[in-house]
């Protein structure tokens, strides 16, 4: 796309700052944002910054998030690109996630790795996974699933244009499956 997405705006609102108020309105209590060392981010004061690994993706962002609220027992990812997201299907996954359980939709583009609630035991899984040089979410998500720590359940229709990554300005999300 040539440019930062996370710094895109959305009727006026950085997409970054748009996906943290989102997550705030669907009740959650504290927002980690994940990125790029040097980049100053348009967040709130009270939203930590936890910077990236180069070269390690989404996974990387995830461990740190993990790292930074060892507290926490789940941890919502949200991707920047995704700028169709809605607070009601954020809230709809919190729901959906249960004790030492998350959850993760499936589109008829795959599991939705950036949209989804981990527990807090998938970081044991996924840090394993990358020490070993995988970084693949979708594949962790589905182990996870196999374990009992992830619950991949069919994207509700009205949720597949919210969690379509739009890499590109003409990116369009996939019909709904039918």
């Amino acid at each position: 796309m040539g440019a930062d997405k996370a710094l895109l705006a959305k009727d006026g609102e950085a997409m970054v700052a748009r996906q943290a108020r989102l997550l705030r309105e669907a009740g959650c209590a504290r927002v980690l944002v994940s990125g790029r060392p040097g980049v100053e981010y348009p967040v709130n004061g009270d939203t930590l910054v936890v910077l990236d690994r180069e070269g390690e993706g989404p996974a990387s962002g995830i461990l740190a998030g993990f790292d930074a609220a060892p507290e926490a027992t789940h941890l919502i990812v949200l991707a920047t690109d995704m700028p169709d997201m809605s607070r009601p299907v954020l809230a709809q996954l919190l729901d959906l996630a249960k004790p030492r359980r998350g959850v993760a939709y499936a589109t008829v583009t795959g599991v939705e790795p950036l949209a989804a609630v981990y527990p807090k035991y998938f970081a044991a899984l996924l840090r394993r996974r990358v020490r070993g040089g995988d970084f693949g979410m979708r594949d962790a998500i589905g182990e996870a699933e196999q374990r009992g720590l992830m619950r991949i359940l069919p994207a509700p229709p009205v949720s597949v244009v919210a969690l379509f990554n739009r890499n590109s300005p003409d990116d369009r999300p996939p019909a709904p499956a039918g």
